[in-house]
């Protein structure tokens, strides 16, 4: 059976959009595929497909610190897979797709969100480094990934504005749909279930008395 690595966290361990997207891919690709997780966990897991590492100098991430890049390579090679699959432009990707060029496998990388087809931010001082080396690689990312998965026509437009390449395909975020009947009543309330940073559109969703200050 063919290896499918997620370079990313379990569902199980990280309840976020993207992991609960490598869920379902999980569910609906299990018999086809043998499924691995490599992501960061301070201590070992019990399953056999999660692959874990710790960082070599550091105990959070920081934009523009990539002092594990070297241990994360030996551990793909280590697992041999067939197929790569990351949700984002981001150093770990790269690494994904450094992998999959030398041995001649498909690296998939899913678009995000804005941010991973956007050009760099140009912002000054030390961060300017950052952003230097981010672009760096996301360009990298971009042009050698086997396919690009989009998640709305803007995201392919940006990507061929900004990058010259076009999205093989374009895939609406597939969360499932509810199989219980759901009735509204008047007035319609809107529970937020993630943070508010800008990137969500949150505050599309609230009148300009009831916004939050931080």
């Amino acid at each position: 059976m063919k290896k499918l690595l997620f370079l990313g966290p379990p569902f199980d361990y990280y309840k976020g959009g993207a992991e609960y997207q490598y869920k379902v891919l999980e569910l609906n690709l299990e018999e086809k595929y043998a499924i691995y997780y490599l992501f960061r966990h301070p201590t070992s897991l019990p399953e056999e497909n999660y692959i874990n590492y710790d960082y070599m100098f550091r105990k959070t991430y920081k934009a523009g610190l990539y002092t594990d890049a070297l241990v994360i390579y030996r551990l793909i090679r280590r697992l041999s897979p067939d197929i790569i699959y990351h949700h984002g432009v981001a150093y770990i990707a790269a690494v994904g797709v450094c992998y999959a060029k030398l041995h001649k496998i498909r690296m998939i990388l899913h678009i995000a969100s804005k941010i991973d087809v956007e050009k760099s931010k140009n912002r000054s001082g030390i961060k300017s480094i950052f952003d230097f080396f981010d672009q760096k690689i996301a360009k990298y990312v971009i042009g050698n990934a086997s396919q690009i998965i989009c998640q709305a026509k803007y995201q392919d437009t940006l990507l061929k504005a900004n990058y010259g390449r076009t999205c093989d395909l374009i895939l609406p975020n597939f969360h499932a749909i509810p199989e219980d009947t759901i009735r509204k009543t008047l007035p319609i309330k809107i529970v937020w279930v993630a943070n508010f940073k800008q990137l969500k559109l949150s505050l599309i969703h609230i009148s300009e008395p009831t916004r939050p200050t931080t």
